[in-house]
């Protein structure tokens, strides 16, 4: 379906926690100040240009830079197969501000702009991503992302949660799968590399009047440079599109992935890049991942008029995963054992996610507007059981633990009800104020059984949160190829039911409840400039921005990021105060 003559855009809404009142009315006054001025400045017959919403949290057909107050990049699905990269880490690299860890294949963790920089566990990146409009996440906070199935990325910077809700601290990343008659007719592609790298893709794609859909397959594996560091991906990739009439289409998208991936494949240090750089020295913590992915989204879309859209999403996405965990020391007799094949946990976790959005813009000539609602139902299985026999020591004394012992079984519910909205206001010919809010409303269910590891204690607790989230920008574009922005946006993130019951979930821990934790806040701070010109007879780019990042109530173990708890000092997570995460990003992009 064609987009309207003047299409409608939508900015997602903004969970936000309340940021200082002088801070925020200073921002309005900063920002709205300069285009009041510019507009009474203007001829009295001049007429000001429509503007449309460029925000949704469900499709990205309606972003436009040169309205955008925020530092965005955006790259085509032509420029990530161009560079035939291994995994998303070579793609996203040359953006400023962004560091990933890498696991392996293409299980990530990406972070922007310093924002949790100093964890490398399982804690929350605080970035979002979105494929096709659903939130995909890991406990661990990595994300497995399929690099075949890839239109396009647009990366936000400088705090999203005004659009994505928890968590999106530092910035989102929004990709959208292949669709679309691009992809008819037969496609075979094959690529090799070094450390037996294979990927081979299969596409078969149709496309008629009123409707056009794909179906692809895909595989990548590789030994790797790192000692037990292979991986393999399989995946099974379509999307089917139906224009319903001149007006509306109903778009179905499905991706069934099955991934392995063993070691984290890097080293630590320059001490263990120089004397072992493959890692054949010690054993990782965890190890050997199976990884089921499933993702079914449902999209409508509806162009009321020229300048009204109804967008409606539905969605399910599944993670199973399986991994070893915890090197085993000691046999059940007290021997030593230095396998590397020796562990003695084996975690299975599942996780369902389950949501529907729905989101209305309109515009009426220099004012543009969206509103929407966003309700999601997770569900978290986690269980935990001794692999082998074994003890923690060689002592006679320590008591071992039996094979198929339960340390863990529980079961953690999420609702989010959630709703946003955007509106933009043209102040002048090229001045545009956007503010965006949204409020969240989380509640959490924790069930479980009876089992070793807590003590045999069933427990159950519930809790919820409430936050609000916001954005206030402002964007320039009277320079040819040229605009100059700035923002002020609020974002939080909710405490885990590990950081809330850790004492209920490992009695002998030493580390304590605190049902009493507040959310975290954050406050982003961002002036900035983006230009396009000719260099060298080549497109090019320049990006700049300065930014700053408040954190407050940082939610963090008393004992220190991984102090060791003991008998003599309980701990507990605890708002222990803040963090700040400031910077200069200066890019230039041909």
């Amino acid at each position: 379906m064609s987009p309207p003559a003047n299409p409608p855009t939508s900015r997602k809404g903004v969970p936000m926690k309340t940021s200082p009142p002088t801070l925020l009315a200073a921002a309005v006054v900063a920002l709205a100040a300069p285009g009041a001025w510019a507009q009474s400045g203007a001829s009295p017959t001049q007429t000001l240009r429509q503007v449309t919403v460029t925000g949704s949290t469900i499709d990205d057909r309606f972003g436009d830079s040169a309205r955008e107050p925020t530092s965005t990049v955006s790259l085509s699905g032509h420029k990530v197969e161009a560079q035939h990269a291994d995994n998303l880490v070579q793609v996203l690299k040359a953006i400023p501000g962004v560091t990933i860890d890498t696991q392996g294949g293409d299980d990530l963790k990406i972070k922007f702009r310093g924002v949790e920089n100093q964890r490398y566990m399982g804690e929350k990146p605080g970035v979002a991503i979105v494929i096709d409009g659903v939130p995909v996440f890991e406990r661990t906070g990595k994300v497995n992302i399929n690099l075949d199935n890839i239109e396009s990325i647009k990366v936000i910077k400088g705090g999203a949660s005004y659009l994505f809700g928890e968590d999106a601290l530092a910035g989102a990343v929004i990709i959208t799968t292949k669709r679309g008659a691009t992809h008819q007719g037969v496609a075979l592609e094959t690529d090799v590399g070094a450390y037996g790298y294979q990927r081979e893709l299969a596409r078969i794609g149709r496309a008629s009047d009123h409707w056009s859909g794909h179906l692809q397959v895909s595989r990548r594996q590789a030994d790797d440079y790192h000692f037990q560091s292979n991986y393999r991906s399989e995946a099974l990739a379509g999307n089917l599109r139906w224009l319903l009439n001149d007006h509306a289409d109903l778009t179905l998208g499905v991706e069934k992935e099955d991934r392995f991936r063993d070691k984290h494949g890097t080293v630590t240090g320059v001490t263990q890049a120089a004397l072992d750089p493959k890692g054949t020295l010690g054993r990782d913590y965890a190890r050997h991942f199976d990884v089921d992915l499933e993702r079914v989204n449902l999209t409508y879309s509806n162009d009321l008029s020229d300048h009204t859209n109804l967008l409606a999403l539905a969605y399910q996405y599944r993670d199973h995963t399986r991994f070893w965990s915890a090197p085993q020391r000691f046999s059940v007799t007290g021997a030593p054992i230095s396998s590397p094949d020796a562990y003695t946990l084996f975690n299975d976790y599942h996780q369902t996610q389950r949501g529907v959005k729905g989101e209305l813009r309109t515009t009426t000539g220099p004012v543009a507007w969206m509103g929407g609602v966003e309700l999601k139902r997770n569900e978290y299985l986690n269980r935990t059981h001794a692999m082998v026999g074994y003890r923690n020591s060689p002592s006679p004394m320590e008591r071992p633990t039996a094979a198929g012992t339960v340390f863990t079984d529980d079961r953690t519910g999420e609702n989010v009800q959630a709703i946003y909205g955007e509106g933009q206001w043209r102040l002048a010919t090229d001045w545009t104020l956007t503010g965006n809010l949204r409020h969240d409303r989380i509640e959490l269910d924790y069930d479980a059984r009876p089992v070793a590891g807590n003590g045999h204690s069933a427990i159950a607790e519930r809790k919820s949160f409430d936050a609000t989230s916001a954005r206030l920008g402002l964007s320039w574009s009277g320079l040819a190829n040229t605009v100059l922005f700035g923002n002020l946006s609020t974002g939080f993130r909710a405490p885990t039911v590990d950081q809330l019951y850790r004492g209920s979930q490992n009695p002998s821990g030493s580390v304590a409840n605190n049902p009493d934790l507040k959310t975290e806040q954050a406050t982003n701070i961002e002036i900035g400039m983006r230009k396009t010109f000719t260099l060298l007879e080549r497109e090019a780019s320049l990006q700049a921005a300065v930014f700053q990042i408040d954190r407050k109530d940082f939610i963090l173990d008393s004992n220190g990021q991984y102090g060791n708890s003991s008998a003599a000092h309980v701990a507990r997570y605890d708002n222990i105060g803040g963090a700040r995460s400031r910077g200069l990003e200066l890019a230039l992009q041909s």
